[in-house]
């Protein structure tokens, strides 16, 4: 039987296949992409692509029959719709409350979540290929976006990002924790420039949001798989329902894995540069009155990857030779504690919950979560065959926050938000080692052996803030928006030992620090 494909199919779309039973009632929906993107981790397109073929079905029971979710319907021929100028209206949360993306003074890029299906796009540093002005960047184990050129190359466990990463409303302050995947996407929102008059954690270069799905009542399931060359297989499922007329829950699982790297370990004859992931993701709704929701959320993801440090081509290393001569080749090896090969493994841990109530001047809101993040990055910083700097570092996380607000309703003449913000982040090493020939205790002798250096310690961070925004407008399609915040902070170090004794110097410090913000809007179009 003859279909249709849409009219604004994206040009990914080589094929789709539709089954229909009785008098044009379909059943599901299975289609076939062909992407062509990015390997995961590589900024260089040109030199090397990922050719991945995918499969997806997306289905909905309704009284016992299941029927396609189509965001575009298929039409038969000579029923195509006519053309039409009107924009449709995007609704975002970039200020905290639910807006039309035009009515928002500053700078947003909007990214649904069907697209990045769509593009086979999943993971965090997947979001470049999407989202103009955003970059990210690999430093060891850690990931961190840069957004406009601001960004952050700290790699520690305790450094936090310039650019915030924000799921659901709660903050990822580890940068090991950024390399999450994409699970279960509503939308993401990147807001650029400083939002601390905004959300409870201070960002300078700006804030990537993420939004996943809230569950339906309606019983309903997505799934996909994929395969592509470096042997990377793919897979993701999302099943929803409803459990009673007030309670829903989804459960949404997704991952991938290359299984062929496109650089290799040449000093031990070994693959590199590639990597395994998954992540699970459930989220239960609670609507016990018309003005109350409640949205509890736990996740878990791992992150396992071979990677290795590489010289620039023409540059000698420590030991005089010059690198492999393919620049993802590596000519590094790890003997530290029999590891064998570079690579990082992170896993993450993270429960949420949100609560929203509607009053009569205004809605308010609570946030609640923890997060951790466990794992191991081994390195070997000289990249030749000498056992110059070895290390094995192994990581630990454990981030709480309490966020409240309270945001105007959408009728009010001013439009503003005011938190208050709670945090604590407890991170760093734990008997870390580096190991090798620059380490030697004894330098100056005739044959160098190894030598070893053991360091732990963690960086606890306790902070509070208020903040608060409003705009109003003051002529004429004209808005004014002034700002506030006042941020406290303590840090210290906890548990700092070199060789089992403790570290010297200063082990805390803090700061208080008004800041503000001030902006005129002026609305060409309505």
């Amino acid at each position: 039987m003859p279909t249709t494909q849409a009219p604004c199919a994206p040009d990914w779309l080589l094929s789709s296949v539709e089954f229909e039973k009785g008098s044009g009632a379909c059943l599901a929906k299975f289609s076939h992409n062909y992407n062509e993107r990015a390997p995961r981790g590589r900024s260089n397109y040109e030199d090397q692509h990922m050719k991945e073929t995918r499969w997806s079905f997306r289905s909905r029971a309704l009284g016992g029959a299941v029927v396609c979710l189509l965001s575009t319907p298929v039409l038969a021929q000579g029923n195509e719709p006519q053309p039409t100028n009107r924009l449709e209206e995007i609704v975002v949360t970039a200020q905290r409350k639910a807006e039309r993306l035009q009515d928002v003074p500053i700078a947003v890029n909007v990214v649904a979540g069907d697209t990045f299906a769509e593009k086979g796009l999943s993971a965090a540093y997947d979001l470049p290929t999407v989202v103009p002005g955003l970059s990210y960047v690999t430093t060891g184990g850690a990931g961190t976006p840069y957004l406009r050129g601001v960004g952050s190359n700290a790699g520690n466990p305790n450094d936090e990002p310039s650019v915030a990463t924000y799921v659901d409303g709660v903050y990822i302050a580890s940068s090991y924790a950024n390399k999450m995947n994409l699970n279960n996407l509503e939308r993401v929102e990147v807001l650029k420039g400083p939002q601390g008059t905004l959300f409870g954690r201070n960002a300078t270069g700006g804030v990537i949001q993420l939004v996943t799905r809230d569950p339906k009542h309606e019983l309903g399931a997505e799934g996909s798989v994929g395969y592509g060359n470096y042997d990377t297989m793919s897979g993701g499922f999302y099943l929803t329902g409803g459990l009673t007329d007030s309670l829903a829950i989804d459960f949404a699982a997704q991952g991938d894995k290359q299984d062929k790297g496109w650089g290799d370990l040449v000093t031990i004859d070994k693959e590199t540069q590639k990597y395994m992931s998954y992540s699970l993701r459930s989220k239960v709704l609670f609507e016990p009155t018309d003005a109350a929701t409640f949205r509890l959320a736990v996740d878990y993801q791992k992150l396992d990857a071979d990677v290795a440090y590489t010289l620039p081509q023409g540059v000698r290393g420590i030991d005089g030779t010059l690198p492999p001569p393919d620049k993802y080749d590596s000519a590094a090896n790890i003997v530290l504690n029999g590891i064998g090969e570079p690579g990082t493994e992170v896993r993450q841990t993270g429960v949420s919950l949100r609560a929203d109530f509607d009053m009569s001047f205004a809605q308010l809101v609570s946030i609640s979560a923890y997060r951790n993040s466990r794992g191991e990055y081994h390195a070997e910083a000289d990249a030749t065959a000498l056992q110059v700097v070895d290390a094995k570092l192994p990581i630990e996380t454990d981030m709480y926050s309490q966020e409240f607000q309270l945001i105007s309703p959408n009728d009010s003449t001013v439009d503003w938000v005011t938190g208050l913000y709670l945090y604590q982040n407890k991170a760093g090493y734990v008997d870390a080692v580096f190991e090798g020939l620059a380490f030697d205790p004894n330098p100056n002798d005739a044959v160098p052996v190894f030598g070893q250096f053991a360091i732990q310690g963690k960086q606890k961070t306790e902070s509070w803030s208020g903040y608060a925004q409003g705009s109003m407008e003051v002529l004429p399609k004209t808005k004014l928006t002034l700002g506030g915040r006042y941020t406290d902070e303590d840090q210290k170090f906890v548990d700092l030992e070199f060789f089992g004794f403790p570290a010297p110097g200063p082990d805390k410090r803090g700061f208080e620090k008004w800041t503000w913000r001030a902006a005129l809007d002026y609305a060409f179009t309505p």
